[in-house]
């Protein structure tokens, strides 16, 4: 669900018009991450990595306020309630279905989807 923000009120307002007006831009956020814990507690639960990553990933992103935080077709601003962040990358049936086992979801959800070959 999205949630309208109240612009009038809004303690942001000033940044917001000033960067959708006079400078239009985006953002993005590259780091580097030790992952050696966090691989060996994964493994040692038998999990893989991707869907392990993109839990955590998903699971910061939904408790923050601000990474889910968008402008409608409009331009008006507000946030998600949730953000659904795992994107299937364009690969095989069986590559999808590996990575669908790896996550436990019945394959036969996903059964229908149609890919390309990789």
């Amino acid at each position: 669900m999205f949630n309208y923000i109240d612009r009038e009120n809004w303690e942001r307002k000033e940044h917001f018009e000033y960067y959708r007006t006079k400078i239009v831009c985006g953002y993005s956020c590259t780091v580097q991450l030790d992952v050696t814990k966090f691989l060996r507690k994964i493994r040692a639960k038998g999990l893989r990595f991707y869907p392990a990553f993109v839990y955590c990933v998903s699971k910061t992103v939904n408790s923050m306020k601000e990474f889910r935080m968008a402008v409608d077709v409009d331009g008006l601003p507000g946030y998600y309630s949730t953000m659904m962040t795992i994107r299937f990358p364009i690969c095989g049936r069986n590559t999808i279905r590996n990575l669908i086992n790896s996550t436990a979801i019945p394959w036969k959800i996903w059964r229908n989807i149609k890919t390309s070959k990789a």
